[in-house]
């Protein structure tokens, strides 16, 4: 009980049994908890005084008459006798306790006009507590249950928690990791000086071949009859045209058509076009065999680094505690839907969106865990996303809240290719300190427009 409503109550008793009840009831009526001290503060056993204090004290059973005598209004709270007429134009509002559901304010005008806009029904209090039943319990019924959700994800994500941390522990799981870790470690550079000799050796095949496969092109460009497929454009071409690497000796062009040809001369060999010889079938199969290899140690080259990342941020000192349970992410990808666009996140790779146009569109690579000061839960942070109309990249930034298992809640965007993700995750959940149950903060009139 507040102060303000203890005060209310002692008065009562003073001024005595016979008028306890109603001067209880007509000094309360739609009074709200706000301002429950300042019309206690103003009642006494000679009466009640005006809030603004102007003029003289008037009898406690004068308030809430439906006559108005304080020119602020302030004698008539749960009426509309004064609705319109307080000074400096302020409106006063009538408080909906609503026990079960909402509290919730209405304009003063409202009351007792036939129409009930408190779920219990206290704004028509002239015509009786029949007029209008009491609906507060099946109204609130969703806040509730939203609040008990939140109590079972919370003991759901904690139970989580508990078992990763055993899992782990009896398998020797970080251990396991970090072991990997430095196994990636010395393996990608052995990878990569693989991967650039292969290259090395397919670049120096184009140089010296790229003459005689442009002539088996124009060869069979010349023998046919019907409209040529769509050229089928090799790993090796979009890497050159990507930019490929620096020591490449020829154009990125030149090497897109020699690929194209050789792709298009085997094609042909099986229909119009004139046979190849054993020299150019031997060029075309050396060709392919380098670009196949080159493609094969490029492809594991990536995979190690991007796994290597992956157990990085697994082993990050700073996720201690609960949080580590965020490894669990580890070669996971969520989906989710917002409107008309699709999203999906893979944690420590990369984030994409598809939207009725575009398919794929890159919300970023794995840039790593944000722990800014002041925030208990890391965020994952994705960056060098696709380009943006202004010239930026897209990003992305994940924050997690409580929940029973991984699962994304929400993607907005509040700045022009920025976008923000909400993920439940059980790592987010506080051993310490579970949901408590709140009361939803009193409706007004300007939020109902």
């Amino acid at each position: 009980m507040s102060s303000g409503r203890l005060l209310l109550v002692l008065l009562g008793c003073l001024v005595g049994e016979a008028t306890t009840e109603a001067a209880w009831a007509s000094l309360l009526r739609g009074v709200g908890p706000v301002e429950e001290e300042r019309y206690a503060a103003a009642s006494s056993v000679q009466g009640f005084r005006c809030l603004s204090g102007a003029g003289q004290s008037i009898p406690l059973d004068a308030v809430n008459d439906n006559y108005c005598d304080c020119p602020d209004g302030s004698d008539e709270p749960g009426t509309a006798a004064c609705a319109g007429q307080e000074a400096g134009g302020a409106d006063r509002l009538f408080f909906c306790a609503n026990s079960g559901s909402q509290r919730r304010y209405i304009y003063r005008s409202h009351v007792n006009d036939g129409i009930c806009d408190c779920c219990d029904g206290s704004d028509e209090w002239l015509r009786g507590v029949r007029s209008c039943p009491d609906t507060c319990d099946e109204e609130g019924r969703g806040f509730r249950e939203a609040q008990e959700a939140k109590l079972v994800a919370w003991q759901a994500g904690i139970a989580m928690q508990k078992t990763s941390s055993s899992t782990w522990a009896e398998s020797r799981q970080l251990e396991s990791w970090a072991s990997e870790a430095s196994q990636l470690r010395l393996d990608i550079p052995v990878l990569e000086r693989g991967r650039d000799a292969k290259k090395r050796a397919l670049d120096e095949l184009a140089r010296s071949k790229l003459p005689e496969v442009q002539m088996v092109q124009a060869e069979i460009a010349k023998a046919e009859t019907e409209e040529p497929q769509k050229p089928k454009i090799s790993e090796y071409a979009k890497w050159m045209e990507a930019g490929g690497d620096a020591a490449a000796s020829i154009p990125a062009a030149d090497a897109a058509k020699a690929s194209t040809s050789v792709d298009e001369a085997a094609a042909a060999s099986k229909g119009s076009a004139p046979a190849l010889s054993t020299e150019e079938s031997e060029e075309i199969d050396a060709f392919r065999e380098a670009e196949s290899a080159w493609s094969a140690t490029k492809e594991m080259a990536q995979k190690a680094k991007v796994r290597l990342r992956g157990l990085e941020a697994c082993l990050d000192p700073y996720l201690d505690g609960g949080l580590r349970a965020l490894a669990a992410l580890l070669e996971k990808c969520l989906k989710h839907r917002e409107g008309t666009s699709k999203y999906k996140v893979c944690f420590f790779r990369s984030a994409t969106q598809d939207t009725g146009s575009e398919k794929g569109i890159s919300l970023g690579r794995w840039l790593g865990w944000d722990f800014s000061e002041g925030i208990s839960i890391p965020r994952a942070r994705f960056a060098r996303g696709a380009a943006c109309g202004s010239g930026g990249r897209r990003s992305l930034t994940v924050s997690f809240l409580c929940g029973g298992e991984a699962a994304i809640q929400s993607v907005s965007e509040p700045t022009t290719c920025a976008y923000e993700m909400d993920v439940l995750h059980p790592a987010a959940c506080n051993v310490s300190a579970p949901p408590e149950k709140t009361e939803q903060p009193a409706r007004l009139p300007r939020d109902e427009l």
